[in-house]
């Protein structure tokens, strides 16, 4: 594709979708993907661009300065690669695979099918960083094939010391987005910065992505390999962004790290960090949990007042009111095994709805079962992921036993769940479903009663 501007790649693409070779294809979505609002402006006076801008411009406010071409342009490409993908070289596959993660935009037909497919099936000949961008495009598209996971997996833990840093974090992420705990690369990655001249190469953003990353999977990190991420983490905690200290914060407390000195400073460059009065609304979410993991474990954290509000009132907005089917299908079950129960109690911000909420006779611990959407579960191993092991460690905390109803491909049903929770209770000697009063409590101490149980 021989094209000197902008307005010839759209042309083409545009009336000529049907003959584009691979080459072709791959060329015009990178260049579209660069396509900024500044050179939008030099266009504007040119008549010849009238009819492409009206589009253009529809996507400029909602995506800042990068430019999402129309979705029918898109697919139209799409459409013209797959039927001559065997054309493509692979840096041409991982090129156009970046520039449809780049975009966010799964095109219609199955030309993602077909490039996981052919990556899956030979990784090896791309290229690392190709290996790298087409898997996190993937992530981002939401392409989800656990079988290339595996194939990624696999390879990337045979030559993780070909990959960058910023390649495996990016690796990393996407395994968290797939909810595909890799213990062979956490291996692989966890040699990795033991390894002093290759941990010399981590940024700070890197060691926020890998604390991120390892808390998100909930995996449990060795010693060594946990002191030499809190300690080369510490160091670097002056130069990483108030959302980067938020994810080391939340990442620390999932991994039951509060007590480390890297937790204490990462408070303490945060509230350095003018940054911290324009975090979004996960990252404050994530700063509460963070905070009440900490007390937890009896260590004192005291976020900003502007940020403790900001979050509070999140959480508030947020937690969850309305109970799912799962929820209607496990209270029916505790009603028929005449279990009294009350759904979905609110207990403070920073602590989890208690989504089913028991109480035992006398003195006997209080009892949450907590339903867990697939969201929360490993789609390979089927165990809880970081958030939900950290809410069960809250509810612990709190007073709570809790026990967990999974919903995922592989459980058993969620009423068959419920029976042999009571059916252990009962072994125990404990006698579940004697009435309680709760009251939820706010953090500006307002008080609401929480009583009619089922």
């Amino acid at each position: 594709m021989e094209c000197q501007s902008v307005t010839e790649i759209l042309d083409i693409v545009t009336e000529e979708a049907a003959i584009m070779t691979g080459a072709n294809a791959s060329l015009a979505l990178m260049r579209l993907v660069n396509l900024s609002k500044s050179q939008l402006q030099q266009l504007r006076s040119r008549p010849e661009c009238t009819k492409f801008l009206s589009v253009l411009e529809q996507h400029i406010h909602e995506l800042g300065p990068k430019y999402n071409p129309g979705k029918a342009l898109l697919d139209g490409i799409a459409a013209a690669a797959s039927a001559r993908l065997h054309e493509f070289q692979p840096q041409g596959i991982s090129m156009l695979t970046w520039g449809y993660g780049k975009l966010d935009h799964a095109p219609a037909g199955d030309l993602l099918d077909q490039i996981a497919h052919a990556l899956e099936l030979d990784v090896s000949v791309y290229r690392h960083q190709a290996v790298a961008n087409m898997f996190y495009s993937f992530a981002r598209l939401q392409k989800d094939s656990p079988t290339l996971c595996a194939a990624v997996e696999t390879h990337v833990t045979d030559h993780a010391e070909d990959f960058s840093p910023q390649e495996l974090m990016n690796i990393l992420w996407a395994f968290v987005k797939f909810r595909f705990v890799p213990k062979q690369f956490i291996a692989a990655l966890l040699e990795y910065v033991l390894d002093e001249d290759r941990a010399r190469t981590f940024r700070s953003s890197d060691w926020a992505a890998l604390i991120w990353g390892l808390a998100s999977l909930g995996v449990s990190v060795p010693a060594e390999p946990m002191a030499a991420i809190n300690k080369a983490g510490l160091q670097h905690l002056p130069s990483m962004t108030a959302p980067e200290l938020c994810n080391v914060m939340w990442g620390l407390s999932i991994l039951d790290e509060c007590n480390q000195p890297i937790f204490v400073e990462s408070m303490s460059q945060l509230l350095e960090n003018k940054q911290q009065t324009v975090l979004e609304p996960r990252l404050l979410r994530q700063l509460l949990q963070a905070s009440a993991l900490a007390q937890a474990a009896d260590v004192s954290v005291s976020l900003p007042e502007p940020v403790h509000k900001a979050a509070a009132k999140w959480w508030r907005a947020t937690a969850n009111t309305v109970p799912s089917l799962t929820h209607d299908g496990v209270s029916r079950t505790l009603k028929n095994l005449g279990v009294k129960h009350r759904v979905l109690v609110f207990l403070q911000e920073g602590l989890p709805t208690v989504d089913i909420a028991l109480e035992a006779w006398g003195d006997q611990p209080k009892v949450a079962i907590q339903v867990v959407g697939p969201h929360e579960v490993s789609t390979n191993t089927n165990t809880l992921l970081g958030r939900a092991t950290a809410e069960a460690r809250l509810l612990s905390a709190s007073g709570w036993r809790p026990f967990h109803v999974v919903v995922s491909t592989f459980s058993d049903p969620a009423s068959q769940q419920t029976r042999k929770i009571v059916s252990q209770l009962q072994k125990q000697g404990l006698q579940p479903g004697q009435l309680f009063r709760n009251r939820r409590t706010y953090s500006d101490g307002r008080t609401e009663s929480a009583s009619g149980y089922k």
